[in-house]
């Protein structure tokens, strides 16, 4: 597939929610629109692609927008049985590449698992070449490239309002490298709104005058900070490769 831009509203990897009609889906459509252009506008590198996800099920929540942009190249050395991996695999995976490396016996005590329940982890692991064992030790192969994605920045809209928005937001973090709200009040925060959401490192996009702009950017946090970072990986990897 070679479109630079996928929008992904269907995949058996997670569940999306149906959009409801009105202002609101009417503001997140409009700005996907825009970072659409934005992306095209600003990023001549083929080599980078950008998925969208619109009200996507992550854990408990159904983020408004999650756009994530990636390395199209690290797609390419995807198997067929990395479409088997499930949420197990994924948050011994990420436990993996936090410790840089464990034994069997440290994977069980510190996650808490059943030996078999491992057994058949390391096993799709190992057949979508994702870990390798070297010295006793499980890790990952190709540490340094295994992660496809550059970016992940998520999007709480709401209608002429900023604070509701904003625990959620904060709670995009767990999964995010940039958390914003996105708004389309006539009237600018105010400082204390602002300082707010600078103490939660917590972004602002505005539509005003049928023009987008950021208010405040968000801070930036390093990937992947949870297995649901590796999780929105297999999503794209599941459109991209099969």
């Amino acid at each position: 597939m070679n479109k630079r831009i996928l929008e992904i509203n269907d995949n058996s990897k997670i569940l999306f929610r149906t959009p409801v009609q009105g202002v609101e889906l009417n503001l997140v459509k409009d700005f996907v629109g825009y970072k659409k252009n934005e992306f095209d506008k600003n990023n001549k590198d083929d080599g980078i692609g950008m998925a969208i996800l619109q009200e996507p099920k992550i854990e408990t929540a159904y983020p408004d927008i999650i756009f994530v942009e990636y390395k199209r190249k690290n797609f390419e050395k995807w198997n067929e049985d990395r479409k088997k991996l499930n949420k197990q695999d994924l948050k011994i995976l990420y436990h993996l590449y936090m410790k840089k490396g464990l034994e069997s016996i440290q994977i069980v005590r510190q996650l808490g698992l059943e030996y078999s329940m491992l057994l058949k982890s390391i096993e799709n692991l190992l057949d979508a070449n994702m870990i390798e064992r070297k010295s006793g030790m499980w890790q990952i192969v190709n540490r340094d490239d295994f992660f496809a994605i550059k970016k992940i920045e998520t999007v709480e809209a709401k209608i002429n309002q900023w604070n509701s928005a904003l625990m959620q937001a904060v709670n995009n973090k767990r999964f995010s490298s940039e958390c914003y709200v996105l708004s389309n009040t006539k009237q600018d925060p105010n400082e204390i709104v602002k300082e707010k959401f600078s103490e939660f490192g917590i972004g602002m996009y505005q539509q005003k005058n049928q023009k987008f702009k950021t208010i405040k950017k968000a801070k930036k946090n390093k990937i992947p900070n949870s297995y649901t970072s590796l999780l929105i990986e297999e999503i794209i990897g599941n459109v991209l490769c099969y």
